[in-house]
């Protein structure tokens, strides 16, 4: 969804002539436009990812303590045998490859498009697509990658 968003944002900044604008002005639009876009979309994936771990955990906690009266202590002492520190580093950096992804995909999609209301909907729609195929693609070497060094 943030990737179709990015795409259809950047092509209505071609199709608005904000792009040719900020050349106009002396602005360079890849830093005004593409870098802050690239960066957000980045961060925000990765620490999406660590809020969902951490609420997981903190989630399976409650359902642990709540229903089989397992105590904290006892919890934390046991998450470390299903759940290592390297799988944590692995799913972040798995994050990060596939925000890199959606980020360089959906921001040059939305960039090189034609500039009209049809490239705009063109846009949002391969970037979907080659999005879906790209993290695709990534995962199975992202895979590869970790489990040479042993991750996973």
């Amino acid at each position: 969804k943030i990737g179709a968003y990015t795409a259809a944002e950047r092509c209505g900044s071609q199709v608005t002539a904000q792009i040719a604008a900020a050349r106009a002005l002396g602005t360079n639009p890849l830093a005004y436009f593409i870098a802050p876009s690239l960066s957000a979309t980045i961060t925000s994936t990765v620490i999406l990812v660590f809020t969902g771990t951490l609420f997981g955990i903190l989630g399976s906690l409650v359902f642990a303590h709540v229903l089989f009266n397992v105590s904290i202590f006892q919890f934390f002492q046991t998450v470390p045998r299903f759940v290592s520190i390297e799988i944590l580093v692995g799913s972040l950096f798995r994050a990060l490859i596939f925000g890199i992804v959606v980020a360089v995909v959906c921001t040059y999609k939305g960039y090189t498009t034609e500039k009209n209301t049809v490239g705009l909907g063109r846009a949002v729609t391969q970037s979907a697509v080659y999005t879906n195929l790209f993290i695709l693609f990534s995962n199975t070497f992202v895979s590869f990658f970790l489990e040479s060094l042993g991750v996973f």
